[in-house]
């Protein structure tokens, strides 16, 4: 059998027993099915476990796993063996110290939070899988728990000194913190933490690279460098590699050999995000449906909240509200060197767009929305015109409403955004069928979205989400995921209309 490259044979996975027995389970199967050689690696770089407290399941594995994916991928696309993938893998493993920190817990889609913290608490020492914390402490300034956490990435002491760091030692900072903050934090780096632990970064990174839903929070990453070492500059060669992922480079980059520090004013993204030129009247279409959406989300948002406090936990309005908002941020048409989506192509517009969407709304909601996007891109994506025409947008309409159904579970007559978005499809393959434009295809694609919103609050049951808790007395409400699907349709059959 032909050999299959490293980005292959390789598994990378955060140290959990579950996930652990299962890539376990996956590499047997390959080695006997296909006769595929594979090594896995295990990530698990959790500073705040005292090492008598670890156990048979290991350390957990944090952000830090993204340098052992990121170096891992490169050294694969190079065309680097599997020996030499492995054993690089294993050295960023092996020098890489992790601690995190949260405010509030995390909101796993469909279920209740993890735990509870009063807001004068913190928990620090979090898993990325809902997991409360090793330790809960009062709140601390961002001062003194960030000297905390470095104190354990740090510590010599015998019950932790998890990596190899001397007097002065070279790091890779990676840090998972809001906008806001992260300018702060750089600033109080390069003025304090660096000093007081004696460390000299050679990289800084900062972005959302693994994150769990709704926890605010922050995650400090240290990876021990040696310049004198060979692998310590293919661990390099690979974190500065340029990849396509929309969530790298990171959203703030720093290296040793740059004379200044990054600057901390005004909005470090645009140093490193690509602007995209708008040049046909699709893109300007796009846009001006994209920005009446937006609004009308936005608009929409005390009856989406005021729905939603009665069949759920109170949040959708706010959250379909920041996801618009998100979107109008990218909207921004303030350079004259374009905007940050693609506008002139829908499939990587959409994907771009999921990506707003997973950073800004969270919750159900967001993940729903999120593989609508992406599912719809991909049925986008097989269409041969640049221009969708309506059997294609019908086509992407029902690989979204599919994606989110085979994911979440949830059919037509269960009280979610389904029994909105199942009216919209057949309503735009009726379309087809009976030869109607695309102005009228939408608008009556509209009226089937609301009837079907409309149609959730007779139903006395919900078999899906959070609302199933309930029982009868969500009656007389409608599902406020369903009405935020027809609030959307209806804003891009408005602009449609106007535009006739």
């Amino acid at each position: 059998m032909k050999s299959l490259s490293p980005v292959v044979k390789i598994r990378h996975l955060m140290q959990q027993p579950g996930d652990r027995l299962q890539f376990g389970k996956a590499a047997e199967r390959a080695k006997r099915e296909l006769s595929i050689n594979v090594k896995m690696v295990v990530v698990g770089e959790d500073c705040s476990i005292p090492k008598d407290n670890i156990g048979a399941a290991g350390r957990r594995g944090l952000a830090g796993v993204i340098f052992v994916h990121k170096v891992a991928g490169h050294l694969a696309r190079s065309g680097a063996s599997l020996e030499e993938v492995h054993r690089t893998a294993l050295h960023v493993a092996g020098n890489i110290g992790t601690v995190g920190v949260a405010l509030t817990p995390c909101t796993i889609p469909g279920a209740s939070p993890a735990f509870s913290i009063e807001p004068d608490e913190m928990e620090i020492g979090l898993g990325i899988h809902g997991e409360s914390g090793t330790q809960r402490l009062k709140l601390l300034s961002a001062r003194e728990a960030t000297k905390q956490m470095l104190d354990m990435i740090t510590s010599k002491s015998a019950d932790r000194n998890y990596i190899p760091l001397g007097e002065k030692s070279k790091v890779v900072l990676l840090v998972e913190l809001s906008g806001h903050y992260r300018y702060h934090f750089v600033d109080l780096w390069f003025t304090d933490f660096a000093v007081s632990h004696g460390l000299e970064p050679v990289r800084i990174l900062s972005g959302t690279l693994m994150t769990s839903l709704e926890m605010i929070g922050a995650s400090i990453t240290l990876l021990a460098h040696n310049d004198d070492s060979d692998l310590s500059r293919v661990v390099l060669e690979g974190l500065d590699s340029s990849v396509q992922a929309n969530a790298w480079p990171p959203v703030c980059m720093w290296k040793r050999d740059q004379q200044e520090k990054p600057a901390l004013e005004g909005d470090d993204t645009t140093a490193v995000r690509k602007l995209y030129p708008m040049e046909t009247d699709f893109g300007q279409h796009l846009h001006s449906i994209l920005r009446a959406v937006a609004d009308a989300l936005i608009q929409a948002e005390p009856q989406l909240t005021a729905y939603d406090q009665v069949v759920g936990d109170g949040d959708c309005g706010t959250s379909f509200a920041r996801g618009a908002q998100a979107i109008l941020d990218e909207l921004s048409d303030d350079s004259k060197d374009g905007l940050y989506l693609p506008l002139d192509a829908i499939a990587d517009a959409l994907t771009m767009l999921s990506t707003v969407v997973e950073r800004n709304m969270g919750g159900t909601a967001g993940a729903m929305c999120c593989l609508f996007l992406d599912a719809a891109a991909n049925s986008l994506g097989k269409a041969a015109n640049q221009e969708p025409l309506l059997a294609d947008w019908a086509d992407a309409v029902e690989a979204g409403a599919d994606a989110i159904k085979h994911y979440g579970g949830a059919a037509e007559g269960d009280r979610t955004m389904i029994d909105a978005l199942q009216p919209l499809a057949r309503s735009l393959k009726d379309s087809i069928v009976g030869k109607f434009n695309s102005t009228e295809a939408a608008t009556r694609a509209a009226q089937a979205a609301r009837q079907g919103a409309a149609k959730t609050a007779e139903l006395d049951k919900a078999k899906a989400g959070r609302t199933s808790y309930l029982g009868p007395s969500v009656k007389g409400t409608p599902d406020p995921g369903a009405v935020a699907i027809a609030v959307i349709v209806e804003a891009v059959a408005g602009v449609l209309n106007v535009e006739a």
